[in-house]
């Protein structure tokens, strides 16, 4: 396939144009121009090149004299001391009993370390610094609590209560310093919940009877008053028969004797024994 020269306007055969891929475009291209012109071409722009005069300014010479002093080599006279080495962190000369020494195990000798102990010790602060404040941002702050609302012992406790209580959709009053929330607490630090509600708290049936009432119940008791116990057979346990479990209720009840005695006396645990008094108890 012919094809028309741009340069000379001639038709030429397709092998005398130079093709190419374009990598932008994605495709082959070939050149408008043929082989013979386009180095035609290349050769006059050469020529121009080397015809073309390049006037450089002219720049006085100036005469400056510099004298350079000769450096003078400041030697300390700790370097050459053997009971001095100097520091490769503060570079300073300190005595040897000020580094650590560590005792090879191939040559039996001991090895004086390159940092003297004060920035050794300052190196492992500062690791342990940064190692802590890590492991306190992984965590989300200290595991401390501080006894009253609004404080804490870390910025990191701060950021992750604040961001914690946020997602419950509790908000923080910056000019009173509480957290509240619409329908549960008012910006007063009043509780909507448990308003005109009145709690009552049960004990459970083993300490049903207050302090109060145990010391009454033990003024009335006399060796008169002071009920039997039988134990069933189901509660048998080995050893413990209704002789000993009285004999212990009459030492608690009448003779006053502490229960730490009691488990040394009758050789039972105090579990058991605080079940029968608060049997006991209970009868009253």
């Amino acid at each position: 396939m012919d094809k028309r020269c741009s340069k000379c306007d001639e038709l030429k055969p397709s092998t005398e144009y130079y093709t190419y891929f374009h990598k932008p475009q994605g495709k082959w291209r070939t050149r408008k121009v043929c082989n013979g012109c386009f180095k035609d071409q290349k050769k006059l722009y050469k020529e121009s090149i080397k015809k073309t005069i390049i006037v450089q300014p002219e720049v006085p010479e100036l005469e400056i004299e510099v004298s350079i002093p000769e450096p003078v080599e400041v030697i300390n006279p700790l370097s050459t001391n053997p009971d001095y080495k100097q520091c490769r962190v503060c570079e300073e000369y300190k005595l040897l009993d000020e580094f650590y020494h560590s005792k090879q195990s191939y040559s039996n000798k001991y090895h004086i370390h390159g940092k003297c102990k004060e920035c050794t010790r300052t190196h492992e602060n500062e690791k342990s610094r940064v190692e802590r404040e890590q492991l306190l941002e992984e965590q989300g702050g200290s595991e401390r609590i501080m006894t009253y609302p609004n404080e804490y012992v870390d910025e990191w406790q701060q950021k992750f209560t604040f961001k914690l209580l946020k997602s419950f959709g509790w908000i923080f009053h910056e000019e009173k310093q509480i957290w509240y929330k619409p329908g549960i607490k008012d910006e007063n630090g009043v509780w909507d919940k448990l308003k005109n509600k009145s709690f009552k708290y049960t004990r459970t049936e083993n300490n049903k009877r207050t302090r109060f009432q145990r010391c009454e119940i033990r003024k009335m008791i006399t060796p008169d008053t002071l009920p039997t116990i039988t134990i069933s057979q189901s509660r048998v346990t080995s050893g413990i028969t209704t002789e000993v479990v009285n004999s212990m209720m009459y030492d608690f009840f009448i003779n006053n004797i502490k229960l730490k005695q009691l488990e040394e006396k009758y050789n039972y645990d105090s579990q058991m024994i605080n079940y029968y008094v608060d049997k006991i108890y209970k009868l009253f």
